[in-house]
């Protein structure tokens, strides 16, 4: 079954690069997360994505504007993601693995012929509902105003 908007998404705790745990329901009390899930840093349609998400994270995480969590959740192990970090330093997300490909099955973002997830953004609220859900059209040159416009209060 397919998570859709409104509905309520399912908790988690994935490990991060940083070496803590991402424990979602905690991290939701200090304000919304944006979760993009990955086909893995390999994928250059999914790190596009990341680098152009770069340039208006500071919009959304700005003083005037609540704290806003960015999370990047793929299957690679934790040194490939630190690897991946390390060669683009300018990226300040949080990366967790999903070795397991668990969370990204609980998100309905597992492919069904891999391991891999499918590309996809969600913006998760702080009562833990999806507000917005993008999954494999990141290239989508309205993903940045539907993504503020789901931050809304």
């Amino acid at each position: 079954m397919s998570l859709q908007v409104g509905e309520p998404c399912p908790d988690f705790t994935l490990p991060l690069v940083q070496g803590n745990q991402f424990h979602l329901s905690q991290v939701l009390k200090r304000g919304p997360v944006i979760l993009n899930f990955i086909r893995g840093t390999w994928c250059e349609y999914c790190t596009a994505h990341l680098l152009r998400q770069r340039q208006w994270q500071i919009l959304l995480m700005g003083p005037t504007r609540k704290k806003v969590t960015i999370l990047v959740i793929s299957n690679e192990s934790l040194s490939t993601l630190r690897n991946w970090l390390d060669q683009h330093p300018s990226l300040s997300y949080l990366m967790a693995s999903d070795a397991s490909g668990e969370v990204a099955e609980s998100f309905s973002v597992r492919t069904q012929t891999d391991t891999y997830s499918r590309p996809a953004l969600f913006v998760i609220d702080r009562d833990q509902v999806i507000r917005l859900k993008q999954v494999d059209d990141l290239e989508d040159p309205q993903l940045e105003k539907k993504t503020e416009e789901a931050l809304k209060p």
